[in-house]
């Protein structure tokens, strides 16, 4: 009995262990079946998510492949028209077969794959444009610059000293005739002095070591040459019309050679009177009288003519070179004043017997670049200086036309 009651208990244990085995198994494979099922929820979502994403992207394709074909067909179109234009070319027999072109070849392969093969370019620096170096003209254009000749024409003086003494006569001996046994009369010449004194034209000009060192050019040749030109171009503006303080001396405003002016005639204009009447202000012994007037002058005197329809300038064998005005030369001189009431636009004159230019030096230049403040700068400073002065030695050389009546 005691026996039977164990393996009762033995099964009853066992039967225990095996329900308990069987409920933990149970829950197990239940607890699995919920994780699938999540399992396959997402795996759905991600399904939906992947079929909208293809979608979306046949959509996109389908338009692109639509807007290929539509920019295909207008190249063609484009092509087409071309060639239609090309073999309507005047029906040249010379006719070249574009076909084989590059252009051609390029285009049509830009048309269907839409892109340009790479090229060396002139107009893209990183496409082989730095290698395209432009020349460099070794000419400098300059702009012209208007002169007056008084130089050309007038008595020059080069002096050594600070300045020069004109002597002047200004009277001759005063003939009288007497009879027979009567006393002659006493007479004697007379004479003045003027004294002139050149003054300093000059200018500064400071350029770096740089500039010297790397220009195209020579720098320093081309400073002297405008510096000349400046010079020639101030001194004749001083001649004509400067007021002598440290400067020259105009002739044109000059009082004594004001003083011997002749009227036009006309209020505002020249006229063929008014140029006649400068030869009769002008003594006969200044044999080398030529008039002087500027460019816009000149032009008013070419429309000029008589009342019989001479006209006032005589072109000479040589064209202009030779031309005259009631045979008499003339020079054209920038500062002369423009044609005005009341100016004095053109003067007869003799330049060699009426004015003086003096100079005490020629044009001279100094190389500075030891001073302090240049050597640390790396710069060196070229300084022009010339001294030269004019002035009126003898006013009856002139007579000037004031335009008026």
């Amino acid at each position: 009995m005691d026996n039977d009651k164990t393996a009762i208990e033995a099964l009853s244990l066992l039967g225990e262990q095996v329900e308990k085995g069987n409920t933990e198994t149970a829950d197990k494979i239940a607890s699995v079946i919920v994780d699938a099922s999540e399992a396959a929820k997402k795996v759905v979502a991600l399904e939906e998510k992947l079929v909208e994403a293809n979608t979306k992207f046949e959509e996109a394709v389908v338009s692109i492949e639509a807007d290929a074909s539509k920019s295909n067909e207008e190249q063609q179109e484009r092509i087409a028209h071309l060639e239609s234009l090309l073999a309507s070319n005047h029906g040249s027999s010379n006719k070249v077969d574009y076909h084989e072109s590059e252009e051609h070849i390029a285009m049509n392969a830009y048309a269907v794959t839409g892109q340009v093969a790479e090229t060396l370019r002139t107009d893209i620096n990183s496409g082989a444009g730095y290698l395209v170096v432009p020349e460099l003209d070794n000419v400098i254009q300059k702009s012209q610059t208007e002169l007056d000749p008084t130089e050309q024409f007038a008595r020059v003086r080069t002096i050594g000293t600070k300045s020069i003494e004109l002597v002047k006569r200004t009277g001759i001996p005063t003939v009288t005739s007497e009879g027979e046994a009567e006393a002659g009369g006493d007479s004697q010449s007379s004479y003045g002095k003027m004294t002139m004194t050149p003054f300093r034209y000059t200018f500064s000009t400071a350029v770096t070591r740089d500039q010297l060192l790397n220009s195209h050019w020579d720098i320093a040749t081309e400073m002297s040459s405008d510096a000349a030109e400046a010079f020639a171009f101030r001194f004749g503006n001083d001649t004509v019309v400067g007021d002598g303080v440290k400067k020259a001396f105009g002739f044109m405003v000059d009082a004594d050679v004001i003083a011997r002016s002749v009227l036009s005639e006309h209020a505002t204009k020249l006229t063929y009177a008014g140029m006649a009447n400068c030869i009769g202000g002008l003594k006969s012994g200044f044999l080398n009288a030529r008039y002087f007037f500027n460019r816009l002058s000149f032009v008013e005197l070419l429309k000029l003519v008589s009342t019989t329809g001479e006209p006032i300038w005589k072109p000479g064998m040589n064209g202009v070179a030779g031309a005259s005005i009631f045979g008499y030369g003339y020079t054209l001189m920038e500062s002369m004043p423009n044609i005005g009431a009341g100016t004095r636009p053109v003067v007869l004159a003799d330049l060699g017997r009426g004015y003086t230019v003096v100079n005490r030096t020629g044009l001279s230049v100094i190389r500075d670049e030891t001073s302090p403040a240049l050597r640390k700068a790396a710069m060196v400073e070229f300084t022009w200086d010339k001294y030269q002065t004019g002035d009126v030695n003898d006013a009856e050389a002139f007579v000037p036309l004031e335009i008026g009546v």
